[in-house]
């Protein structure tokens, strides 16, 4: 599942079905093993990657120049779109898609079970303490990352030769620092 469209969507799909095939191969294996492996990549996205509002793009190896021939890897990558504006056929995933826009459709069965194991797993005080772990974990890198990108700032700001007054205000207003934390962190980087 990808919420952030990072803008790299085909070329994450690509390292995935690597992942894929390498777990598959061992050194000295024929590439023929592969056949009794056909792989099936499927990502759920909250953004419409190509952007023509379809609930599900499917994707396969075919020839430019006859698309009728297939390349016949034997895989395939599916891309569903949870901001899909048209549901073709039998969409029976729509409702799971609606429920990561937070739409919930209560009469849908699959979203009930969803939600039903979100629920169990919110409850659930093991997960629920391996989850507030994850989101400390996930705060003490934003915090290490922002504080390396303050340390290189200072360096920077310091290279072009700016006198101290000057990159303590730069530094007020580009972190939102008091003037005190600003001298502390230059004080630091010295």
């Amino acid at each position: 599942m990808q919420v952030a469209d990072k803008h790299n969507l085909p070329f994450r799909l690509r390292y995935y079905q690597q992942q894929i095939d390498f777990d598959i191969l061992n050194v000295g294996d024929d590439y023929t093993k592969l056949a009794q492996y056909p792989t099936y990549i499927i990502m759920f996205c909250d953004f419409d990657y190509f952007g023509r509002g379809w609930s599900k793009y499917q994707f396969e190896n075919r020839c430019i120049n006859d698309p009728k021939l297939k390349l016949g890897d034997q895989r395939q990558i599916t891309i569903f779109n949870a901001k899909a504006s048209q549901f073709h056929g039998n969409m029976k995933l729509k409702g799971f898609l609606k429920l990561m826009g937070n739409q919930i459709d209560t009469s849908d069965q699959l979203v009930k079970q969803v939600r039903t194991e979100m629920k169990r797993i919110r409850e659930d005080p093991i997960r629920r303490h391996g989850f507030m772990k994850y989101e400390l974990d996930l705060m003490d890198a934003r915090r290490e990352g922002k504080e390396e990108a303050q340390v290189k700032a200072v360096t920077m700001l310091k290279d072009l030769g700016l006198e101290q007054e000057k990159i303590i205000s730069e530094l007020a207003k580009t972190y939102n620092m008091s003037h005190d934390e600003a001298l502390k962190l230059i004080q630091k980087v010295r």
